[in-house]
């Protein structure tokens, strides 16, 4: 109440009071939240709470519901399958025990004598019939004239027996049923079934008896495979016992007929289900029942509650603590919830007394920052114009080294020629063997620094960008016969052999910069030269892929010579680097070839690797897509050369 009174205070005050709007609706919304909060956390958990118990509720009652289904199912489908099954069993020996009367009639009655023939007819109907035990027939007397166990038929009188003298005093031709007698042949338990023999006149002539083992319809009722706390019966109309599931002493012995379950239902309806059922004094749970309506049998089976519900009510158990579980849950959560309303709102607060520090706060280093921001605005200038004098004072340094280096390598070059034609001269005048020793290796090494100065001034070229990579026709398999004669003689001159090994799949003709291809395929060879003592140097050209009008040609530089280490692999395209210092001081070079090899290659979109082996040589490749060449004739070998 003293909450209500304060909001609708703070209303009126800012209807009234504009200058107050924005701190009473400041309030009115903390109070709200803090009156809120742990009403709809006890709402939410009475709400929650109350579902689940609920639908735990109704999953219980269903799951009730489905199990009494499958009992009432499991009930009527044993009984219908039973009733069916005892039916078709007595109408067998029904038809059998006729079929004997009607072979007696037509006889004329029953000899006084034993009689082969009929016991030979007992034999071949008890072989048609094998769930019977044995098939006898009885004069009007009692004495037996045929059985099919014994022959002659054993003495004993039947005028005493229930099945005998029962068709003897009636006319009817039925089918009797006794549902429990001892044996005359062994004295076990067992059931007999009769019908009367009378002649076309109606005259007495005897009986046709058969018998079946109690134990054999007990089994057959095992055969359904009913869980433990079912049961079946099958009683005859007049409440006497035929057969029992599980087997008991007195099932056979006890009349059913004042059960409740006969008493009241039995009578009038001929198939049924209950729930509630009683058998004598004592409740038995769900019941079906079925009423033959051709013989005086009835088949009834029933499963105690306590048992078949057993599983429902573990299931139950588990409903219950689920829902005390989830109750508890819920509670702790709600406790959890509650508590965190509180920290927060607390932290709310203090975060509120933050902000308000941290505005103030705000607001002097706002000013303090717009004091600097005039003065910062002109340093950024300054360190502007810094920077662009810096990178147009280094991009000036890099093109006057670009331009000195090349300026030197062409000064370098002419005196280089001018040796290397004295040197030719020389050589034709001079006829002692040790001076042209001498102008060979001057030669030699003038050959050498014309070649790394050309690699110099390439190198500086590509670097500055002036190399235009250009895509001419050419015959590709001359790309490696020219290197071969142009490294022929200086192969020779170490005792190397050098050999071409080309894949039959070349192309006459593709698109490319001849000139670039042969410059990398000359730095590789060079260089394989050039550490290689003894062996072979094998140039290889093939074809790895064709893609439309494009081939991937992959080209290499096989030696014998003394590889590359793992560890020095990673700088081996480095430039004016080599894998070891001594490597210069052995075999000489600047470790420009390969790093020019790999730009030139990287120029014409490839690609440039190797594969090393220390003492076991190197095998240097490069990949190249170019675009086949179609003409009416060969390529052009000036062109190639």
């Amino acid at each position: 109440m003293p909450g209500v009174c304060a909001i609708i205070i703070s209303i009126f005050n800012i209807v009234t009071n504009p200058d107050a709007q924005g701190m009473n609706l400041d309030f009115a919304k903390r109070w709200i939240a803090r009156a809120s909060a742990n009403r709809l956390i006890v709402l939410l958990f009475l709400f929650t709470a109350g579902f689940i118990d609920v639908a735990i509720f109704f999953l219980a009652q269903e799951d009730h519901k489905e199990r009494v289904a499958q009992v009432e199912s499991l009930l009527q489908r044993t009984v219908d399958s039973l009733g069916v099954e005892f039916d078709n069993e007595l109408n067998i020996i029904e038809r059998t025990l006729s079929g004997i009367g009607e072979v007696v009639a037509a006889r004329g009655g029953l000899p006084p004598e034993a009689d082969l023939a009929l016991h030979r007819l007992t034999v071949r109907r008890h072989a048609l019939t094998p769930s019977v035990r044995s098939i006898l027939i009885v004069r009007p007397d009692g004495s037996q004239a045929a059985h099919s166990l014994q022959q002659p038929p054993p003495a004993t009188n039947l005028a005493d027996r229930n099945y005998f003298w029962a068709q003897a005093e009636t006319f009817d031709t039925g089918l009797f049923i006794e549902p429990y007698l001892a044996s005359s042949l062994d004295g076990s338990e067992i059931s007999a079934f009769s019908m009367r023999i009378n002649s076309d006149g109606g005259q007495f002539l005897g009986v046709a008896a058969a018998s079946i083992a109690g134990s054999q319809l007990d089994d057959n009722l095992a055969l359904q495979n009913l869980p433990k706390g079912y049961r079946i019966q099958v009683t005859l109309a007049d409440g006497t016992g035929l057969a029992c599931f599980p087997v008991q002493a007195n099932c056979r012995r006890e009349n059913w007929l004042m059960a409740p379950l006969f008493r009241d239902h039995v009578p009038n309806v001929g198939r049924a289900l209950l729930q509630d059922a009683t058998l004598f004094d004592e409740p038995i749970g769900f019941a079906a029942y079925r009423v033959s309506g051709r013989y005086p049998l009835v088949v009834s089976a029933s499963a105690e509650k306590t048992a078949v519900m057993a599983v429902w009510h573990r299931n139950l158990v588990a409903y219950f603590f689920t829902a005390l579980i989830s109750n508890a849950a819920l509670l702790y959560m709600s406790l959890y919830a509650a508590r965190q309303f509180a920290a927060r709102r607390e932290a709310l607060r203090a975060l509120e007394e933050a902000n308000e520090s941290l505005e103030r706060r705000v607001s002097e280093r706002t000013a303090e920052l717009q004091h600097y921001q005039g003065h910062l605005e002109d340093m950024v200038h300054a360190r502007t114009l810094e920077l662009a004098q810096a990178r147009d004072d280094a991009e000036a340094a890099s093109r006057a080294k670009s331009a000195l280096l090349a300026n030197m390598t062409h000064e370098l070059r002419t005196p280089l020629h001018q040796i290397s034609g004295l040197v030719l001269i020389l050589q034709r005048r001079i006829e002692d063997e040790k001076q042209k020793s001498s102008l060979e290796k001057i030669g030699g090494a003038a050959r050498r620094l014309q070649t790394l100065l050309e690699n110099i001034l390439e190198l500086a070229r590509v670097e500055s960008g002036r190399v235009v990579i250009e895509s001419k026709p050419f015959a590709p398999a001359m790309l490696l016969t020219d290197a071969v004669n142009r490294w022929q003689a200086e192969a020779a001159r170490k005792g190397l052999h050098i050999e071409v090994a080309t894949s039959p799949d070349l192309p006459a003709s593709v698109c490319g910069d001849f000139v670039r291809i042969a410059e990398v395929i000359d730095c590789l060879t060079s260089n394989a030269i050039k550490f290689t003592s003894q062996g072979t140097i094998t140039l290889r050209e093939t074809v790895l892929e064709h893609k439309s009008r494009n081939c991937l040609m992959r080209f290499e530089v096989a030696d014998t010579g003394i590889g590359i280490a793992a560890e020095y692999q990673q700088a081996v395209f480095g430039q004016f680097t080599q894998v070891d210092d001594s490597m210069t001081r052995k075999f000489g070079g600047a470790g420009v070839g390969l790093a020019l090899s790999r730009r030139l290659v990287e120029l014409m979109s490839g690609e440039i690797g190797f594969d090393s082996e220390p003492a076991m040589g190197s095998v240097f490749w490069f990949t190249l897509w170019l675009p086949m060449y179609c003409c009416s004739g060969e390529a052009d070998d000036s062109v190639a050369g």
